[in-house]
Formats: structure tokens, C-alpha cells, sequence
């Protein structure tokens, strides 16, 4: 737990992290196709170096700048090769919104939490967020969650437990936890990691297959991913102090 007097802040932040992403990304997708849906959630890694520069102090170096425009090229290339579909039409410009909102919150969330990691506990940030959002999810979503545990195979209750411990409650804390430990710009690259690891799970799970395109467009995000987050080599000339004859 944090120290009394952070409690407040940490649940505000833990809601904004949990509800201000997943809400909007849950009714948005419904409306929208799956590659546009992957697309526009990626666009919060530059939402999240754009804001670090002037919340944050952090300087946007050059080679940080190349990684994202590679890892984003990247993004585009393993999304269209691997069959997701970019449409936009008017009945999904709604759901694109709301995506769209997701992203931009969880930069918010990534860049305003940053300062307070370390007065408070990471990992309790998205815990207090999970148990303080759970009356507001319950309000939202009882009729569906009601219906829906009917039809649920032994399948389905492995995705609900996939969802729900590990991508809404491990995953945040241990996206706080390395946070914590570097610039917030560079982080948000890894979430362009995200596209990669779905097109590798569903080859192994699903049988779906891999093309060069998505190959390429993997070695473009991890090329990016590399170029931006690995500490760079300061080669300092060291000269030997001159001695006279």
C-alpha cells in the first residue's frame, strides 16, 4: 500500500490507467476492424514521447524519433500481412473515437503516473485502480457479464482468466514496475511489440500462417524497438596527457 496521504492520487491514477484504456478500447473495437483497431492503439507510443518532452523534461533524441517512425512503419506491415483490414467508414468513425481515446488516456496515464513511481509502490497503482473500478464495471457491464457466463466453454473461461489477471492486472503492474526505471518515451516503443507477439501467438496457437511481409515488417518494429531503447555508445576521445622530451 502507499503512504496514507498518496492513497487518493494512487486510485486516480490506478482508474485513469485501468478504466480510461480499457473502457473506451472495449466499445470501440466493437465497431471497428481489428487491423485499424491494432493501428490507432499504437499511435499511443508517439502520444506518450510527445507528452514526456514538455511533462517530463525527457529529450526527444533523434534516434528515438527514427525508432518510433520505424516501429510504426513496422506496425502498418504486420497488420495489413497479416489480414487485418483498415477501413474506415462512417458507421466506424464512432469506434475509431473511442480507440483513439483509449490510446491518448494511456499516454496521459503513462506520463502523469511517472513522477509518483517510487513515492508509490508500482504494482499498487493498478491494483487500487482494479478494486476501485470494480463497482463502476460491475454497474456497466452486469446484464452482458450475466448473460454471457452462460455460453462460456472451458475455452472461454481461459480467455476471461487470460483478460482479466494477466493483461488487465499483471501487465499494468509490470508495465509500472519498468517505467519506473527509464524514460517514458522510450518505453512506449514497446508497445509496438504487441502487434509482433500476436502474429507469433496465433502461428503457434491457431496454425495461422507467417508471410516475408510480416516478416519484414516484424524486423522493422524490433529494428525500431532496438535503435530507440538501447543505451547509446558515447565514444569519448581520450587524449594521454603530452610530455615534453
Amino acid at each position: 500500500m502507499p503512504p496514507r496521504d498518496l492513497i487518493p492520487r494512487a486510485i486516480f491514477l490506478g482508474l485513469l490507467g485501468q478504466l480510461g484504456f480499457n473502457v473506451p478500447l472495449a466499445y470501440g473495437i466493437q465497431h471497428v476492424e481489428a487491423g485499424t483497431a491494432a493501428l490507432i492503439s499504437g499511435l499511443s507510443s508517439v502520444f506518450i514521447a510527445a507528452l514526456a518532452v514538455p511533462l517530463l523534461g525527457e529529450r526527444l533524441h533523434a534516434r528515438v524519433v527514427v525508432g518510433l517512425v520505424l516501429a510504426l512503419a513496422g506496425s502498418v506491415i504486420v497488420t495489413v500481412m497479416s489480414g487485418g483490414e483498415l477501413s474506415l467508414t462512417r458507421d466506424q468513425a464512432f469506434g475509431s473515437l473511442l480507440i483513439l481515446l483509449s490510446a491518448t488516456l494511456w499516454a496521459i496515464y503513462s506520463v502523469i503516473v511517472k513522477p509518483w513511481l517510487g513515492k508509490i509502490p508500482p504494482t499498487s497503482i493498478p491494483m487500487l485502480g482494479s478494486i476501485a473500478g470494480l463497482p463502476i464495471m460491475i454497474l456497466i457491464g452486469a446484464s452482458g457479464l450475466v448473460s454471457g457466463l452462460s455460453d462460456l466453454t472451458w475455452t472461454g473461461w481461459l480467455g476471461v482468466a487470460q483478460f482479466t489477471i494477466t493483461a488487465s492486472v499483471i501487465a499494468p503492474i509490470l508495465w509500472a514496475v519498468g517505467l519506473q526505471r527509464g524514460e517514458a518515451s522510450r518505453a512506449g516503443l514497446y508497445l509496438y511489440l504487441t502487434p509482433l507477439f500476436g502474429v507469433i501467438i496465433s502461428a503457434i496457437l491457431l496454425n495461422e500462417p507467417i508471410t516475408i511481409g510480416t516478416i519484414a515488417g516484424g524486423v522493422l518494429i524490433v529494428a525500431g524497438v532496438v535503435l530507440a531503447t538501447l543505451p547509446a555508445f558515447n565514444r569519448r576521445r581520450r587524449l594521454a596527457p603530452r610530455t615534453a622530451d
